[in-house]
This record gives C-alpha cells, sequence and structure tokens, in this order.
C-alpha cells in the first residue's frame, strides 16, 4: 500500500535508506510498502539541506478458506483464516455475514460477482477476500406422502439441476424431470443440485397399499358377501350403493344386478389416503316362483320359475319334499310349513 509524504519547500528530493521496506517516489514522495520493517526516508533540497521521517512497514495478513474454494451457497457456511490471528473480519454486506472473531461466513443471498469479506489487523493493514454466494435452490411443490406405486411430480425454483433419491428402492425420481414414483413402503430423502453444488433435499413417505382384498367376487341380488383385508384400520366403500352396499365389516349385500367396485381405504399422517379395489358381479335372483303353494299330505304340486336348469330343494322335507331337485314337482308329507328354494343355475342365486 501507499502513503504519500510532502515538505516545504517544494523542489527537493526523496530517497528511502531502506528500500527493501519501502521505496519512495523520488519527487512524489509516494511511500509504497514492500515488506514488514522500516526505512528512514529523506527529503533533500539543492542546498543539501535534509529532513529525515521514519517509515514503518506493517505487515500485510493473508487469508484463506475452509473450503479452498471461497463459494458458498444461501443459508450455508464457509470458515476463513487470517494469518496472523490478531484481527477482525467484516463485510459490507448484504450478500453475506461474518463472524468478527470467527471468520465464518455466512451466505445471505446470492452474489455470484463475489462479495469481499474483510480481515483488518490492528495495525489497520488488512486482507479482502472475495466470496461467490451461489442460490439454494427451492422446492415448489410441497412434499405429501404418498402410496406405493403413485407418483409425484417435483419442480424448483432454479432449472438446470439433477433431482436423485437416496434409497431409489422405496421411491426414484427422474434425474431431468423430478418425476417421482413410489415403489415400497418406508422413507427416502430426495435432492434437487444445481450444477454450481447447492442443493435441498427433502424426505418422502412412501405408505403401504392395503393387501388385497379377498372374499368372493361375486353376490346375489338380496344375498351377502364377507371381503376383507389388512391392515384393520381402514374403511369400505362402493362404487354404486344402488348396486351393492358394504358395511363396516365388510359384508357385501347385492341390490341390483350388475357391476361394482368395493375399496378399502386406509388413512395415513399426513392424510395421505392410499386403497386397493375389488371387482364384483352382483347376480340376479332367478324368475319368480309361480304355481300352487299348498297341498295335502299324500297330495302334490308342481311350481316352476321362468329362469330354468335351476335346482329346487324344500327347508323341511319331513312336511314338504321334493323328490327330484331338478323338477318343481313338491309332495306334501304332513300337515305344517316349508320354504321352497329355487337355485339359479352356475350363480346359485335363489328365490
Amino acid at each position: 500500500s501507499n502513503i504519500t509524504l510532502s515538505s516545504s519547500p517544494t523542489g527537493g528530493t526523496w530517497s528511502s535508506s531502506n528500500t527493501a521496506a519501502g521505496t519512495v517516489g523520488l519527487s512524489s514522495g509516494i511511500v509504497t510498502g514492500i515488506a514488514a520493517g522500516t526505512t528512514e526516508i529523506t527529503y533533500t533540497r539543492t542546498n543539501s539541506c535534509i529532513r529525515t521521517h521514519v517509515v514503518t512497514v506493517n505487515t500485510t495478513p493473508t487469508v484463506t478458506s475452509t473450503p479452498a474454494v471461497a463459494t458458498l451457497c444461501t443459508g450455508s457456511t464457509i470458515t476463513l483464516t487470517g494469518t496472523p490471528a490478531s484481527g477482525t473480519w467484516s463485510t459490507p454486506g448484504p450478500f453475506a455475514s461474518v463472524g468478527v472473531t470467527t471468520g465464518v461466513v455466512t451466505g445471505v443471498s446470492p452474489a455470484a460477482s463475489g462479495t469481499s469479506i474483510s480481515y483488518t489487523l490492528p495495525t489497520g493493514c488488512r486482507a479482502v477476500k472475495t466470496v461467490t454466494v451461489n442460490p439454494t435452490p427451492i422446492i415448489l411443490v410441497a412434499t405429501v406422502p404418498i402410496c406405493e406405486g403413485g407418483t409425484q411430480s417435483y419442480t424448483s425454483s432454479h432449472s438446470g439441476g439433477v433431482w436423485s433419491s437416496q434409497t431409489p428402492a422405496v421411491a426414484d425420481i427422474t434425474a431431468s424431470t423430478g418425476f417421482l414414483t413410489g415403489y415400497a413402503a418406508g422413507t427416502t430423502n430426495i435432492s434437487y443440485v444445481l450444477p454450481t453444488g447447492c442443493f435441498v433435499t427433502r424426505e418422502v413417505t412412501v405408505n403401504a397399499i392395503p393387501s388385497t382384498i379377498v372374499g368372493s367376487t361375486e353376490v346375489c341380488v338380496g344375498g351377502t358377501a364377507s371381503l376383507s383385508s389388512t391392515p384393520a384400520s381402514g374403511t369400505w366403500a362402493s362404487s354404486s350403493t344402488s348396486r351393492a352396499t358394504v358395511n363396516a365389516a365388510g359384508v357385501v349385500s347385492g341390490i341390483s344386478a350388475g357391476t361394482v367396485n368395493m375399496t378399502y381405504t386406509v388413512t395415513y399422517p399426513g392424510s395421505n389416503q392410499c386403497r386397493t379395489t375389488h371387482a364384483m358381479t352382483v347376480n340376479p335372483q332367478p324368475a319368480a316362483i309361480t304355481g300352487t303353494l299348498s297341498t295335502c299330505p299324500g297330495s302334490s304340486t308342481t311350481l316352476s320359475s321362468a329362469t330354468t336348469g335351476g335346482t329346487w330343494s324344500s327347508s323341511n322335507p319331513a312336511v314338504a319334499d321334493v323328490p327330484v331337485a331338478t323338477a318343481g314337482n313338491i309332495n306334501g308329507i304332513a300337515a305344517g310349513t316349508a320354504v321352497i328354494t329355487y337355485a339359479a343355475p352356475v350363480t346359485g342365486c335363489i328365490r
């Protein structure tokens, strides 16, 4: 660094006794520090009269950084070290802050062109370190739990980065697009890294879908069928309650012929709902039974249904017997009542 000396009257010349420590301009009086030490600066007039001035050259500190490249991200830190160790740190801001005595620099806002960090010794000598502050990206899509087999799309405030998953077996993400797929129950960290090395990480939870629903794929109109799945904390729902209903225990009641989906849903923390679906067919009852609904012991009556090919049975053969299951002949055995049932072929639905 430089200082300027002057004297009067003007017109004299300047010289240094120790040019290894400091030099001086012959006519300007500008002293330049070369190395720590002292030098005697002499001002000489043409009449050989002189005036001397001792100048002390103090040590200029040095600054190193950890890591060696003084680049950091907003919100992250690096450590600067000054030598000798008696100085203090400062920065004009607003891109970074620095601990006055620690030299720990924290990135505040992006400054790709660099921001200056000063290290000043008690003598006033200082060194300046230029620090580059790069932006830390932000994930713009809120991270919510997903189900096994589910997908999410992630974007960031800054383009050009690369996505990755810490545990791809749980959930993997496409490096360039941010499209994530859940594969197995568990957690993983997804990261988005910019070319500068600045990154952001978020934890993703993948919840298990309920187990495959166990139970019949068919039910009759007016009949019931039981379904089950795990875990036991789920809830049942029907895609068409005019076709079939299902209660909290998984018992399906057939209402009208057709197809319907039964869904079992488990709600996890964070309101994430995972579900599995079971398709069912609601089969119709056979056509109404026609014929005389009474007879005498020792006599018979014949019943019929427009649905052909079914089988007949009696709830009380001691009162009324069905001698041939495929025919609607009913033999009276004794006084009383019996329920005669007609079961449709294939589906087994009854009237």
